[in-house]
């Protein structure tokens, strides 16, 4: 060709041998039909020394792409550092000629080498190149395979990301159709209920006709708020710390001759359960009447009125006694107390619940429970702490507007008695259990220092081991005057009564001890069983400051009711 030096085959065949050692193309010497040197076959087989180039030259490729022509070194390729020619001819297209080869054989030998010479250097081992020459020997590139495999493997991956897009889809979808909108709430202010009593179903002069029929009846008052100048129910003191009443309100009512009077007042509560609350402690207030220089009289058990009912009668025992019949009622949330107070002598408990029940009545359809037929009985008044003693509004005034009682907690028994007992109260054998408390009377300048009372319980295994007790000690202390010259004894009233299924009876007596002629000592005392339990009451006055019978006896019975409540 002009302008081109026409190479030697032999010196060519020689250098393009050498070359073939290092760069992995084969010379395959000339061809036997034509006489023409055929081109070398570029494998990376021949300098790693396999004897299987075809093998190496179609080994599998790199998914990266097409590679025409080129492998990289083994060491490349172990790394993944495999390059990509840009602008390497496709193996598949042919060039002119038969069979894809050029027709001037040298022109294709130059060709052939200049392609090799111009190639980059291998960087994976792996000769993944063949030749068009390789068609006239048989030999069936298997890259299309190769191609084939990939692009199967191409779909087959994205088949796969398909599915998994679709599922995700699907699962999205199904959470944002089962996932309900979240609604709007608007927020307003509650508009507070406003609680009001409605002062037409307080207690109206009507109402009290009949509990005193001479009299007439006006309201003196009626207030909505009640403050701490406001009249108070006998006994049930404002307590702090109760819970604020929704709504309350008080009347006040009078008679002309002032001769008896009647307060009703009304508290309604957030709840029942409040309510019920309230009306406990209302109710302890009343049964303790604590720190109040009054006499619980007695007590009434009340139904058919409300879903709860308390009575206890008081006095305060002035020149001119003044008696208050208190009431108290729960209906649902709501608590009524009434206290009717009367000169001289006390309204009956019934004759106030027949007065209660009209203003109930007119209440409760609010509330719940409604009056039916009221039915009131007599019984001891309600349980006070300690239970099973005598507390102190069960002692009355000795000296009229005069006097408050206190007591002490029951504690060890070391009280000695009157001196007629004939043994000692405080280690005698027979009591499984001895307590004694002690109670005094202050605010009262007429009453001798020495003055007070002591209440001794003794506690048997049964109720013939208290009996026997008590018969003994009874028989020693009628007996005294026999033992002792100073000593006289005189005999009072039997006691006996019954607390539901509890019997109770016992003997008073009083007792004078003259240790000199110029002093006496009197003792009050009685002795009562009641079940398994003795109760040994003992008063010690002077003669100048004598207590009559009927209230030793009063307090005696009241020790034995006391007795049968328990904690």
């Amino acid at each position: 060709m002009e302008g081109r030096t026409q190479p030697n085959f032999f010196t060519e065949r020689a250098r393009t041998a050498q070359e073939s050692q290092h760069s992995g193309v084969v010379d395959r010497g000339p061809d036997p039909n034509t006489g023409h040197n055929q081109p070398a076959a570029f494998t990376g087989a021949a300098h790693r020394g396999d004897t299987n180039p075809q093998r190496d030259s179609f080994a599998p490729r790199s998914n990266v792409g097409p590679t025409s022509g080129y492998a990289g070194s083994a060491s490349d390729f172990a790394s993944g550092n495999i390059f990509i020619p840009g602008n390497t001819p496709n193996p598949d297209t042919p060039e002119p000629g038969s069979l894809g080869r050029p027709a001037d054989p040298d022109t294709r030998f130059n060709q052939q080498t200049d392609q090799i010479a111009s190639m980059p250097p291998a960087r994976n081992g792996v000769d993944d190149s063949f030749s068009p020459d390789d068609e006239e020997f048989g030999a069936q590139p298997e890259r299309p395979k190769a191609k084939k495999r990939s692009r199967k493997l191409h779909l087959l991956i994205g088949l796969l990301v398909l599915i998994l897009l679709g599922a995700a889809a699907f699962l999205v979808g199904m959470f944002l159709a089962d996932k309900k909108p979240t609604p709007v709430i608007t927020e307003e202010t509650p508009t507070p209920t406003i609680y009001k009593v409605n002062t037409d179903d307080l207690w109206a002069p009507a109402d009290l006709a009949d509990i005193d029929e001479t009299e007439k009846w006006f309201i003196s008052e009626t207030v909505a708020e009640l403050s701490a100048t406001s009249p108070q129910v006998a006994c049930i003191a404002a307590v702090s710390g109760n819970a604020k009443p929704l709504a309350s309100s008080q009347r006040t009512l009078s008679t002309r001759s002032n001769k008896a009077a009647a307060l009703q007042q009304t508290d309604t509560y957030d709840s029942e359960t409040t309510a019920q609350s309230v009306y406990d402690i209302r109710v302890t207030k009343l049964a303790s009447c604590k720190d109040s220089p009054v006499h619980i009289v007695g007590a009434t058990a009340v139904s058919g009125i409300a879903d709860a009912a308390t009575q206890v009668t008081i006095s305060n025992q002035g020149e001119k006694p003044q008696f208050h019949t208190v009431l108290v009622t729960l209906t649902g949330s709501q608590i009524n107390m009434f206290d009717v107070v009367h000169t001289g002598a006390p309204v009956a408990a019934e004759a106030v619940a027949e007065a209660a029940s009209k203003s109930l009545e007119r209440s409760c359809k609010d509330f719940g429970t409604c009056p039916t037929k009221i039915s009131t009985t007599p019984i001891i008044p309600p349980k006070a702490a300690p239970a099973g003693w005598l507390i102190a509004p069960d002692w009355p005034q000795i000296t009229p507007d005069t006097g408050l009682w206190t007591a002490t907690e029951p504690g060890v028994l070391k009280a000695v008695g009157t001196g007629c007992e004939d043994l000692t109260l405080s280690t005698v054998k027979g009591p499984t259990e001895r307590q004694q408390r002690t109670y005094l009377l202050t605010q009262d300048p007429k009453a001798p220092k020495s003055f007070g009372a002591d209440e001794l319980i003794f506690t048997f295994a049964d109720a013939k081991a208290a009996k026997k007790f008590a018969d003994q000690l009874g028989e020693n202390i009628k007996s005294c005057p026999k033992r002792l010259l100073t000593a006289n004894v005189a005999g009072g009233e039997k006691i006996a009564g019954k607390v539901g299924e509890t019997t109770y009876a016992g003997d008073t007596f009083t007792v004078t001890q003259t240790p000199t002629e110029d002093s006496k000592v009197l003792f009050y005392t009685s002795l009562i069983t009641v079940d398994k339990k003795v109760i040994y009451l003992v008063v010690n006055t002077t003669e100048s400051f004598k207590v009559d019978k009927k209230t030793i006896k009063q307090v005696a019975v009241r020790a034995a009711q006391r007795a049968t409540q328990k904690s």
